[in-house]
């Protein structure tokens, strides 16, 4: 009956008909010594057949188990990512003897040696310049990434600028502080000067002032004006969460400052990566990675100052209460205030230069219906849906939008459509 358990009815008694035949060959007559020698042959097939399923289990088992330890170094590995902070770092050499592989760290401050884990990265993809995260007490490779070494382009929101002064409507105090500043910092004549009668000037400048109220236009423009490349990031991006990555950022921002010298380098939000520190010894909102960082900005601008180079560095912030000390001291703070009068009158007419306006079109009456906390950028999106509403209406009377004159009505019924908005804003 067990013999059925592994081959089929009809296999059965053919093998059964062989084991009889087999039995009389060595002259076996009597029915008992046939039947014995049988059994004993089906017996010794049942062993062979539990044997071989005991070979099957014990490899499934095996590889059950190999498949459990896999699972748990995965497991391992992903909560190490999750709960360690992963030290980032470049391969310089990988030494194929030895298998280790020499990993700059700290942004290219320390060379050390560590070891790939067993059979899990590829030796092949292990070259210079990779990137990789590393544990930091083990210091085994976490991870191989698929970029390489920072470069900073990769920050760089705006490389050229074609922003003139005229563009701007108002704020001529603040745009003749910045034609001064970038006369004596950028004319090497006087740079020459000043470096041999050994006056420092601030190479950094601070434009401080609510949102909106035209400092990254100001910061193109003085490097258009000046006719010199522009280097335009927003801070936080060079903040990030592996150690020592943000500092290296940095550096390479100013390392493609200097290959463009003369040039402007633009960091919107500063606060962003310079949160000023607390006085009373408590903790703020950022962490050492930040705080790392902003000391190696700070050198960066030690630096210009020591080597006199042409680099001017312009910040902005909506609030210098918010910026570190060490950033405050080594730049020189110019305030970007609300649009005056004067100044929303002209930018009114900058931003509608190109409409078709009536002509009777009264600009003095828009900016008295203009909210005193109106800013540049304000008044922009008020001249846009006043376009946005024409063309509609043109759409509607099978028109073009420029058959279709502006009226101080149409800035009337917007500025009352928006008027809510700014009674709530707070001017900082």
């Amino acid at each position: 009956m067990a013999t059925a358990n592994f081959v089929g009815t009809d296999r059965k008694e053919e093998l059964l008909d062989e084991l009889y035949e087999e039995a009389k060959r060595p002259g076996y007559t009597d029915e008992m010594e046939i039947a014995e020698h049988v059994i004993t042959k089906q017996v010794e097939r049942l062993v062979a057949y539990e044997q071989a399923i005991y070979k099957l289990r014990l490899g499934h088992r095996r590889a059950e188990q190999e498949r459990k330890r896999a699972t748990d170094e995965l497991d391992k590995i992903q909560k190490e990512l999750k709960t360690t902070p992963a030290v980032r770092g470049y391969v310089v050499k990988y030494e194929k003897k030895s298998d280790k592989v020499l990993v700059s760290v700290d942004g290219g401050n320390r060379i050390i040696h560590v070891i790939p884990r067993p059979h899990r990265f590829p030796r092949d993809e292990i070259v210079p310049g990779k990137e990789v995260d590393l544990n930091p007490q083990s210091y085994y490779i976490l991870e191989l990434l698929d970029s390489y070494k920072y470069k900073a382009e990769k920050f760089v929101v705006n490389g050229s600028s074609n922003v003139t002064y005229e563009a701007i409507g108002g704020l001529e105090a603040v745009k003749e502080k910045l034609r001064e500043h970038t006369e004596l910092q950028l004319d090497p004549a006087i740079s020459e000067e000043m470096t041999e009668a050994g006056v420092e000037i601030q190479n950094a400048l601070l434009l401080v002032g609510p949102p909106g109220t035209g400092k990254t236009m100001l910061a193109e423009a003085v490097a258009n004006e000046a006719g010199v490349p522009f280097i335009g990031v927003n801070a936080p991006e060079l903040v990030e969460k592996w150690l020592g990555t943000t500092s290296a950022n940095i550096r390479d921002l100013y390392e493609l400052a200097r290959k463009k010298a003369p040039c402007i380098v633009f960091m919107d939000e500063i606060d962003g990566l310079a949160l000023k520190r607390r006085t009373d010894g408590g903790e703020t909102d950022a962490g050492d990675e930040v705080r790392t960082a902003m000391l190696q900005l700070c050198a960066e601008l030690d630096g210009f100052n020591r080597r006199g180079e042409p680099i001017i560095t312009i910040f902005t912030s909506n609030r210098d209460d918010r910026v570190d000390d060490a950033i405050l001291s080594r730049s020189k703070q110019i305030e970007v205030p609300v649009p005056d009068r004067h100044a929303k009158l002209k930018i009114y007419k900058i931003k509608t230069q190109k409409y078709n306006l009536n002509e009777d079109i009264d600009f003095n009456r828009i900016v008295d219906l203009t909210p005193e906390n109106c800013t540049g950028r304000d008044i922009t999106n008020i001249c846009t849906e006043i376009w946005l509403r024409k063309t509609k209406d043109a759409k509607r009377m099978g028109k073009k939008v420029g058959e279709l004159s502006i009226t101080t009505a149409d800035f009337e019924c917007i500025i009352e459509d928006i008027i809510g908005t700014f009674s709530q804003r707070v001017i900082c």
